[in-house]
Order: structure tokens, then sequence, then C-alpha cells
């Protein structure tokens, strides 16, 4: 959801301002994020009776697409189109 929101910004930056001048703003940025709260409730409030093992693969599955969101937000080799 983030990184399609980020990459939606990003389409409508260059529609405005144009791809070069939006790439520039976009690599100058500085990110913040929030990560867990929604994701963790959802998990505990639909699967209470989820195994360890479960719990542990929801964290890192979570954990995995921030990292990759992340990457993308950092990587100047995105094409938002």
């Amino acid at each position: 959801m983030q990184l399609s929101n980020f990459k939606n910004v990003a389409i409508s930056m260059e529609e405005q301002i144009g791809d070069k001048e939006a790439k520039k703003l976009l690599s100058q940025a500085v990110y913040a994020s929030c990560v867990g709260a929604n994701d963790y409730s959802y998990f505990v409030d639909n699967f209470p009776n989820a195994t360890q093992l479960e719990q542990d693969e929801y964290v890192n599955n979570t954990v995995g697409n921030w990292t990759d969101f992340v990457k993308v937000i950092y990587s100047n080799k995105v094409s938002y189109k």
C-alpha cells in the first residue's frame, strides 16, 4: 500500500513538474514511514490462535515488505510509470 501510494505521488509529480525535476526532488527528499501498528493489530484480531511459527512468518513478511519499500524509495532506478 505505501509503495503504491509513493508511486502514485511520483507519477503525479512527474505530470505536474516534469520527469527530471520530479526525480531530483524525490532523490533529495527525506522519507518517514510507520510500520507495525495496523499490521499487527489486524493479525492479532483476525488470527488469535496463531502458532508461534505463524506469528514469526507474519513478522518476517511484514519486515520484508517494509524493507522492499525502503529499497525502492532509495533506488534511483525505479520507473514509476
